[in-house]
């Protein structure tokens, strides 16, 4: 599954790998376990079976235009994933957010057959902490977690080939 995405300012980053860390340390399933070069904390803007690069320059305006632009994270959320539960933390859509969402999705609605997680109106942002949780191990991760409010900047936006393994950082500010 490809995706474009929004990459998190350096402060941001570092809030999310800790939160990564800690549920390694743990002993919980954490992202931090996951060791490609490309697994960084990120806000999935849309995603769809092949997104390739020619719509790129198109989003590299985009995000010239938007970035950066302020998130808030507060609270978390479970999501039911195919091996187990995934936890992440809740990113606030804040209407400058939403319309970037919506943008990014206009630039390549066309084009691509984009999931139904990506319709304007029906996609949730959010930090993925963890995948794979069993409902005790969830229950821990949640102690383990402050879930309350924290900012950062979405600094830049990539798109990622799933298939070929190769993420793709666009142009921006």
């Amino acid at each position: 599954m490809d995706s474009v995405e929004l990459l998190l300012d350096r402060d941001g980053e570092q809030r999310v790998l800790a939160d990564w860390h800690r549920l390694q340390r743990a002993g919980l399933p954490s992202l931090a376990d996951h060791r490609s070069p490309s697994n960084a904390p990120h806000v999935t803007l849309l995603s769809a079976p092949d997104i390739d690069g020619g719509t790129d320059e198109a989003l590299a305006g985009a995000a010239a235009a938007a970035l950066p632009l302020a998130l808030v994270s507060e609270g978390l959320l479970v999501f039911t994933g195919r091996r187990g539960l995934v936890l992440a933390r809740h990113v606030l859509c804040s209407p400058a957010l939403a319309t970037f969402q919506r943008t990014v999705y206009e630039l390549l609605s066309g084009s691509v057959e984009l999931l139904p997680t990506s319709l304007p109106g029906g996609w949730l942002p959010h930090l993925t902490l963890a995948r794979g949780l069993s409902r005790s191990q969830l229950a821990e991760a949640v102690k383990l977690l402050d879930a309350g409010r924290c900012t950062a900047e979405a600094a830049a936006l990539r798109r990622w080939d799933s298939s070929r393994k190769l993420q793709q950082r666009l142009p921006g500010p």
